[in-house]
């Protein structure tokens, strides 16, 4: 499936109207059910759809492995069906899930219980600014549109990089956990790069598959940091150029004063 639709516009430069036919980003609505009940409806950029699936249920605290699925169905109307044995239902209604995700349910873990290791290593300000500039270079769709958020996973040595992107930056960042998961790549020593609003969701996601770090181009908000220094994670933000905010260090940037 093709993820741009053309689409003929007016653009306006310096008061001048011109017709045009540009590019614009799909969005396409799906059903995701477990054992044959709905239990959420979100819209996303129509690709790697089983990770998506994957990366959320873990996300949620509805899978702890990947071994705990028994299989997986994407059929017609864009209705996905998880089968997951011993799976207990929780009391939620008419969940839909956009680029702004609403959990389905508080986890049951505490927040404690999602801290990270210490240490995993300690990266320095030119990878980061690298790293971030990777991102981009990666997202061709980005830039043909400017319709989608990018995220990508790389090791603490950079010989592992894996990107996606989607019109949700909660799903971009729940296709890279699915994949790792269904691949069984441990993502405890890995650091995601990430082009959206760093929100408290998004922290307890990277918190939950202990992720360490986390670096994005644009803003955390408040709680997004507290819970990062209560589960250890370094948060890095407004990566641009040569320049960046550290939320949260961990001993994990290896910065000189």
């Amino acid at each position: 499936m093709s993820l741009i639709e053309e689409k003929e516009i007016i653009r306006v430069i310096d008061n001048q109207p011109e017709h045009l036919i540009d590019q614009v980003i799909k969005e396409v609505p799906y059903v995701l059910k477990i054992n044959e009940k709905t239990v959420v409806s979100f819209v996303c950029t129509p690709e790697f759809i089983e990770d998506l699936s994957i990366g959320y249920i873990f996300s949620q605290g509805i899978i702890d492995r990947i071994n705990q699925v028994n299989k997986i169905e994407i059929r017609e109307e864009n209705i996905i069906n998880i089968n997951i044995e011993n799976y207990e239902r929780k009391k939620f209604t008419n969940n839909i899930m956009t680029s702004g995700e609403r959990s389905l349910n508080s986890l049951d873990e505490t927040i404690e219980s999602l801290r990270c290791h210490e240490g995993m290593g300690r990266i320095n300000p030119d990878t980061i600014y690298g790293l971030t500039n990777k991102l981009f270079e990666a997202s061709t769709l980005h830039a043909a549109t400017g319709g989608v958020h990018n995220a990508a996973l790389t090791s603490f040595a950079e010989d592992f990089f894996e990107f996606r992107k989607d019109i949700g930056r909660h799903n971009a960042v729940d296709k890279l956990i699915g994949y790792c998961l269904t691949k069984e790549i441990s993502l405890e020593n890995k650091i995601l790069v990430f082009s959206g609003r760093v929100s408290s969701e998004i922290i307890k996601k990277v918190a939950r598959a202990k992720i360490p770090i986390i670096i994005s181009v644009s803003a955390p908000t408040n709680l997004a940091i507290e819970i990062a220094k209560k589960v250890n994670i370094t948060l890095i933000g407004f990566v641009r150029g040569k320049k960046m905010n550290i939320y949260n260090d961990c001993g994990r940037v290896a910065i000189h004063w």
